[in-house]
């Protein structure tokens, strides 16, 4: 067994959440300079027929707007993230508290994996759940892959003297 050093944090790529913030923000702006467009148009759209452009151009801003402050929000605060301390694990979410879960209520970890087939590729997200002894299961989300985080949190609660079911 391997003595990793804690505190350990798992958290999504920064370029991801960048990302997200980038190209929502540019398409966003785009909306913003068609809003501002003085030339009239229309835009078809299959659930309501012809729409004004500006009208679609301010929900399509409010949409990607709010995208782009979400992914700005998530590199601002470092969120979401899973830390593996001496005390416990600490999920920080965004947008609540974070939750802190002692080693000793504890009780297993489960993986849901989802997997999707596109036309040329099948996507796959593995979603880390901490089910404690009250019941309850908590998540912060996909921060990877499970196989590369769920084996740490197994060394650490061993080392923590944390009885976890076998795999």
């Amino acid at each position: 067994m391997t003595d990793d050093r804690l505190p350990i944090v798992f958290a999504p790529s920064v370029g991801g959440k960048l990302a997200m913030f980038l190209v929502s923000g540019f398409f966003a702006g785009a909306a913003v300079w068609r809003i501002f467009d003085d030339r009239p148009g229309t835009v078809r759209i299959k659930l309501l027929g012809e729409v004004d452009a500006h009208t679609a151009a301010w929900f399509v801003a409010a949409i990607l707007g709010a995208l782009s402050l979400l992914g700005l929000a998530m590199l601002v605060k470092r969120c979401p993230s899973l830390t593996l301390g001496e005390s416990g694990i600490v999920i920080a979410r965004c947008f609540r508290a974070p939750v802190n879960i002692p080693w000793s209520s504890l009780a297993d970890i489960v993986v849901h994996t989802a997997s999707v087939r596109r036309q040329w590729r099948t996507e796959t997200v593995d979603v880390i759940y901490l089910a404690t002894k009250d019941g309850r299961q908590l998540s912060p989300g996909p921060l990877g892959k499970a196989e590369d985080i769920a084996p740490v949190i197994r060394r650490v609660a061993a080392r923590m003297k944390v009885a976890l079911p076998e795999v």
